[in-house]
């Protein structure tokens, strides 16, 4: 059965193109990619799980932040904007731009060449916009996510930003299992 809405790239929003291959019977999902991004993912007819497929190296590569991790992250990008008088999203890109792209750019030559030129032609506030787009935390694995959340937790309390730690979800997070 055809989609009349396939998923969006997550890296251009555009239309993915969707790969239908016959599973027991009947038409299914098996694949999707974006030909702009270079975006791919597997899809599995039964379990319909998704395992992010690199376009251009044809290596599988789990996208593998926890959700722990995710809430972690926004439960601090709130507090930390409560206390600076920002927005959420104004935190999450500063964040993103000063301390995710160091590490992403660490483990992805790809993403540190294209970062290269970025940030030498855009200004700060142009860099900053940028985050809106661009795929940074999207692309960490578990540990890199748990570097990115160490280094908001020194960071901000640093500037006297008192970060809720909520046990369960810190310690699950940071990949610590509470004993």
């Amino acid at each position: 059965m055809h989609s009349d809405h396939p998923k969006l790239c997550p890296g251009c929003l555009q239309p993915s193109i969707e790969v239908y291959n016959k599973f027991d019977g009947a038409w299914c999902v098996t694949a999707r990619c974006c030909i702009t991004c270079h975006w791919a993912e597997d899809v599995d007819p039964v379990t319909n799980a998704t395992t992010y497929v690199c376009s251009r190296c044809h290596r599988a590569e789990k996208q593998d932040r926890s959700m722990a991790q995710n809430r972690l992250a926004f439960l601090w990008y709130a507090e930390i904007g409560k206390h600076v008088g920002e927005l959420t999203a104004e935190i999450r890109k500063e964040c993103k731009l000063n301390i995710g792209v160091p590490i992403l750019a660490e483990s992805n030559e790809e993403f540190n060449r294209v970062w290269s030129v970025l940030q030498d032609r855009l200004i700060q506030s142009e860099r900053l916009a940028a985050m809106e787009i661009l795929q940074v935390t999207s692309l960490f694995t578990t540990k890199q996510m748990a570097e990115y959340l160490d280094q908001m937790d020194k960071t901000y309390t640093m500037q006297g930003v008192a970060l809720p730690y909520p046990d369960d979800l810190y310690q699950a997070a940071m990949g610590r299992v509470k004993r």
